[in-house]
């Protein structure tokens, strides 16, 4: 597991005096290689402080703009063990053309990703089960407290008990604003889905359109609702075509069931008087 360290930090000049501190202990003390990743705006700070306080120290640094020839030297002595720190710009931090073949001993977050997902995939990308994390989190970064807590807890890492402070201002912060924005609006504007939206001409939609619980069910209903709950009138008579259709339907069936019933002598029933039809109609058999 990657020993993993954030540190909440106020500003720029504390950052920076963070980062001397662990120069100081990894570099001078321990021997160890380094990889610092900053943005574009504080890489020339951090190379004034490493060139001031660090001279004899061997550092590269390498940003989008660093052409190929020294991109690929710098990397070639990083990956050799010549050069001790190696500062990048957040942009290439990650990119597969500055790779340099290992896993960093100490890799320190000067400043904290646009998102936590390319500080995941840092982590990922530039350090092992071995190296030394530390990422520097500020103030300006507090939109990435509560998702970051739940990271760093779910990954079994300790979390500083400044980002817990942060998560709970940041919750207190937007409860606060959420219970402002329904409390009160602008003059002329309404809580939406509460007391009716604003039209255009001033009229409140419900505002403007109570019932009269007085008055009959019916008049209570708009007459879009009236429309759609008045069932249709049905002629109970089918249509024109289809009477005569059924017209000459029934006189077909009445010859078709005529003409067998003379065959088969179910005709007599209602033909001569007297005796019993059924007597009369089995006779002939």
């Amino acid at each position: 597991m990657v020993d993993h360290h954030l540190e909440v930090i106020e500003d720029r000049e504390a950052k920076l005096q963070r980062l001397k501190a662990l120069i100081q202990v990894y570099h001078l003390i321990q021997e160890k290689q380094m990889v610092v990743v900053a943005n574009t705006i504080n890489v020339r700070r951090i190379l004034d402080m490493i060139s001031g306080t660090f001279a004899g120290s061997d550092y590269r640094c390498l940003d989008q703009n660093t052409p190929e020839a020294i991109r690929m030297q710098s990397l070639r002595s990083f990956a050799l063990g010549q050069t001790s720190m190696l500062l990048m710009t957040t942009d290439v931090s990650a990119r597969k053309d500055f790779d340099f073949g290992k896993a960093a001993s100490v890799l320190i977050n000067f400043d904290f990703p646009m998102t936590l997902q390319l500080y995941l995939y840092r982590i990922q990308k530039r350090a092992d089960s071995e190296t030394h994390v530390y990422t520097f989190f500020s103030p300006h970064d507090v939109r990435h407290a509560n998702s970051l807590v739940i990271v760093l807890e779910g990954a079994g890492q300790k979390v500083p008990e400044a980002l817990r402070k942060m998560k709970e201002q940041v919750k207190a912060e937007i409860k606060k604003e959420d219970k402002g924005h329904r409390k009160g609006k602008p003059d002329g504007e309404e809580e939406s889905g509460s007391k009716g939206s604003r039209r255009p001409d001033g009229r409140n939609d419900r505002k403007d359109h109570k019932w009269d619980d007085k008055a009959p069910r019916d008049s209570r209903r708009t007459s879009g609702e009236l429309n759609h709950r008045r069932p249709k009138q049905h002629d109970d008579r089918p249509p024109e075509g289809a009477r005569r259709k059924d017209a000459r339907w029934e006189a077909e069936s009445k010859e078709h069931l005529n003409r067998r019933g003379g065959e088969s002598g179910l005709n007599r029933r209602s033909g001569a008087a007297g005796g019993s039809s059924a007597g009369r109609g089995f006779s002939d058999t």
